[in-house]
This record gives C-alpha cells, sequence and structure tokens, in this order.
C-alpha cells in the first residue's frame, strides 16, 4: 500500500508516479492500494504502523519529521535515496521566434538576477515574482528532466 499526500501532490504522488512510471511501474494500477494522509508526519507514522508499506518525502525533511513525529525512529523506516531530475517550475520564457530581440531578453534576465542579490530591491521583486531562487537556463539544461519524462511514457503536448 502507497501512501500519498493526495492525488495531486507534487512530491509524494506526482513526481513519483513518474518516477515509477520511468522504471516500468504503473502508480495507477501496479500498486497494491493508496491511501491518502494529512501530511508527512502522518505519512512516516503510517509506514511506521504498517497502515502503508511505501511513501515518498522530500529531500532533507526525514530528521524533522522523524523528530516531529511521535513514536517514529529512523531505525523503523527503510530508506530508498533515489534523487530524481531536476524539476523546472515557474519558469518566464522569451517566445523563440525573436520576436523580443535577445539583447533585450539577455538585459532583462541580467537585471532579475541582479535584483535578487539587492537589499533595497529584493523584497519588491519577491512581491512581484515569489521565488526561492532565480538562475539563468537553457533548454539544454532540461535534457535530464526531458529524458526521464521520455523514460515514463510522459509525452509533453498531451
Amino acid at each position: 500500500t502507497f501512501c500519498r499526500l493526495s492525488r495531486l501532490d507534487a512530491i509524494s504522488w506526482v513526481y513519483l508516479g513518474l518516477a515509477l512510471q520511468a522504471e516500468g511501474v504503473n502508480p495507477l494500477l501496479d500498486l497494491g492500494g493508496v491511501v491518502d494522509v494529512e501530511d508527512y508526519s502522518a505519512m512516516l507514522s503510517a509506514l511506521d504502523d504498517g497502515t502503508c508499506d511505501v511513501g515518498a518525502i522530500p529531500s532533507g525533511t526525514l530528521a524533522a519529521l522523524i523528530e516531529a513525529t511521535d513514536g517514529v525512529t529512523e531505525d523503523e523506516i527503510l530508506i530508498l535515496s533515489s534523487t530524481i531530475p531536476t524539476i523546472p517550475h515557474d519558469i518566464l520564457i522569451a517566445p523563440p521566434d525573436e520576436s523580443i530581440p535577445p539583447d533585450i531578453i539577455q538585459s532583462f534576465v541580467s537585471q532579475l538576477l541582479s535584483l535578487q542579490g539587492d537589499d533595497d530591491f529584493s523584497d519588491a521583486l519577491q512581491l512581484l515574482i515569489p521565488y526561492d531562487q532565480i538562475i539563468e537556463v537553457r533548454a539544454l539544461d532540461f535534457r535530464r528532466f526531458l529524458s526521464w519524462l521520455d523514460d515514463a511514457g510522459w509525452a509533453m503536448d498531451q
């Protein structure tokens, strides 16, 4: 039985479903059952008490979750660590047809990058574009992610 937060949760279902599919496991047909839990602490409790056999949590959160979950210790949880490819979130893109000149695009990108580190403007930028980090990327930076989606049989044009 598989634990998830909901059918829409990115970490515990969507991304993990893609990872399973990339390994040839259909998350909709091949799992013994799916149980929705309230939060990641509830997921650890369900794993501990046998309600669930498998679950996925965000990277780097296990220690804090164990500390916040009564009665669960790391010794009781089998940890299979797997890192999925970097998944692009909240991407600002420019049209590929050069309707915006490349030098204007580059200037815009440079300004965004400089504003995030500027104490006078970073708060205003955070209100405009909520972010954890702004980085410049190119299409080639997503090769591993796109290959992973391809392995999962996920067509981006669907």
